[in-house]
């Protein structure tokens, strides 16, 4: 059975395995797969961070992140090599999305390399739709992720407050 759980502290080795064996992984890349990197999740109080545990073994990875002044998180998720094509990538998006909804995000953003396929397809059919590149979501500059060949994907939920 696979269980959705905050990273903790204690999960640090089993979160630095996961890493370790998926470091060529050329679609998830907000951050290096690394021992410094781990060390930096389970300290951070502000984005969330989860694993999905089979048994004792972190077989995924997603998280919610806060960017810059953002209001609406980034979502981000890694499915361990040996565990893709299990439907794994969807139930992830699907708790990701409904974790934003019920923290009252406005919204969530996606941002996905053009050539991950099977992730673009997922957040699609999930509700995502692609921002005009001219039309950057409200006042969010993703011109740095467009230039590295990244689609920006978001389901909004509610308009923003503005002010």
């Amino acid at each position: 059975m696979k269980v959705f759980k905050r990273i903790e502290k204690k999960d640090w080795y089993q979160l630095l395995e996961l890493f370790k064996r998926n470091k060529d992984n050329k679609f998830f890349d907000p951050f290096p797969l690394n021992k410094k990197s781990v060390e930096a999740i389970v300290k951070d109080n502000k984005n969330l961070y989860v694993g999905i545990f089979l048994i004792e073994t972190i077989i995924g990875f997603c998280m919610l992140r806060w960017h810059k002044d953002f209001k609406v998180p980034t979502l981000g998720l890694l499915v361990d090599k040996d565990h893709r094509n299990e439907g794994l990538g969807k139930a992830i998006y699907k708790y990701l999305l409904g974790l934003a909804k019920i923290r009252q995000c406005p919204g969530i953003i996606a941002i996905i390399h053009k050539d991950n396929i099977p992730s673009m397809t997922i957040a699609k059919r999930l509700g995502m739709v692609e921002l005009d590149k001219l039309k950057l979501a409200d006042n969010y500059d993703f011109t740095d992720y467009t230039a590295r060949d990244r689609v920006i994907l978001i389901k909004k939920y509610y308009e923003e407050k503005k002010g």
